[in-house]
């Protein structure tokens, strides 16, 4: 087919309006296309603040924070667990009461323990000094004792190891284990008991010795040793 020059020339116009067209359509489609990533892009925070599974790195270190500001410390807490009783300790220890100035009791000891939890003391080396309303001096000295004070009072004590009681310079009294009660003056055992004096020794088990009546009671198996001539 032949083609004139004018036909010609009507084609090659209509080839590059065409191709230009198609120019025009490329260059439009992507710039519509990061419109529509861009769009889905903004959505996708929206969807994870949604999401309760998921935590922002700034929300997570916040949290636990506040967790470990809430845990109180429990006794499995290796500071707290098996820790022993509150205890105070004194190398050297004094204590004695007074009352309208007159000297009514005074212990001396060492390596004196104070168990506030039952108000008691224990010590070694113990020296317990009383003295009665006729203001007679009793002293009791054992190897260790367990003081037991009602508010800052003596109440009671309990003796053992190579217990002695001296009573006003004039009987001295030995045993083992004996138990001192402030409130009826009373120093009771249940051990084998020496009681001896001047001219005297009495052998026996269980003591009962009352400090206000002055009397001495061994209870079973009794011997006695006199001698009248050491009398004065």
């Amino acid at each position: 087919m032949y083609i004139s020059r004018r036909q010609s020339r009507i084609v090659a116009v209509a080839t590059l309006v065409l191709f230009f067209l198609v120019g025009i359509w490329f260059t439009q489609k992507p710039t519509h296309a990061p419109s529509k990533r861009t769009d889905a892009h903004s959505e996708e925070p929206t969807t994870i603040k949604e999401d309760p599974n998921l935590l922002s790195p700034q929300s997570t270190p916040q949290e636990s924070t506040a967790s470990q500001q809430a845990n109180p410390v429990t006794p499995e807490d290796p500071k707290t667990e098996g820790a022993p009783p509150s205890r105070f300790a004194l190398e050297e220890f004094h204590r004695s009461e007074t009352k309208d100035g007159k000297l009514i009791w005074e212990i001396y000891g060492t390596n004196a323990r104070y168990t506030p939890e039952n108000n008691s003391i224990a010590i070694d080396n113990c020296h317990l000094k009383y003295y009665s309303k006729e203001n007679k001096q009793i002293d009791l000295t054992s190897g260790t004792a367990l003081i037991f004070l009602s508010g800052v009072k003596l109440e009671r004590a309990e003796l053992r190891g190579d217990v002695t009681l001296v009573y006003d310079q004039e009987i001295t009294v030995k045993t083992t284990e004996a138990d001192f009660n402030k409130e009826e003056n009373l120093v009771t055992s249940d051990q084998f008991v020496t009681i001896s004096g001047d001219w005297y020794t009495f052998e026996g088990t269980g003591l009962h010795a009352d400090l206000k009546t002055e009397t001495v009671t061994l209870k079973t198996k009794v011997h006695s040793s006199i001698h009248p001539e050491r009398r004065a």
